[in-house]
């Protein structure tokens, strides 16, 4: 029975510490990533982009077959073709970020 709340308090021990670290991770790296008609790497060119957010590089790809990253009214999308167009958007390693205001949409559904 010790045994077992023993490794009960180590697991929420653990979890505690877990939460602290990323919420201090995420407060370090606080903000929003933004994109707008105007930005320069925007024009089609590029596959890769990055923005920094709180000191941090974070990065944006796709439009790797036949266009690159664009700008339109919505959003920002990655110019492809066919039924396989990825936009990924990387963090460094161990950082967390919100997608709640994130949307996809496509010209023919579905999107996935």
């Amino acid at each position: 029975m010790f045994l077992r709340v023993l490794r009960a308090f180590a697991f929420h021990l653990l979890m505690l510490l877990l939460l602290s670290w990323a919420a201090g991770t995420w407060a370090q790296t606080s903000g929003t990533m933004t994109f707008s008609a105007s930005d320069a790497d925007l024009d089609y060119s590029q596959t890769t982009i990055n923005r920094i957010v709180g000191g941090q590089t974070f990065s944006v790809g796709g439009g790797i077959q036949s266009g690159g990253l664009g700008f339109d009214a919505p959003g920002i999308y990655a110019n492809e073709s066919g039924n396989s167009v990825k936009l990924t958007i990387t963090a460094p390693s161990g950082y967390l970020f919100n997608l709640v205001s994130l949307q996809a949409k496509a010209e023919s559904p579905p999107v996935h």
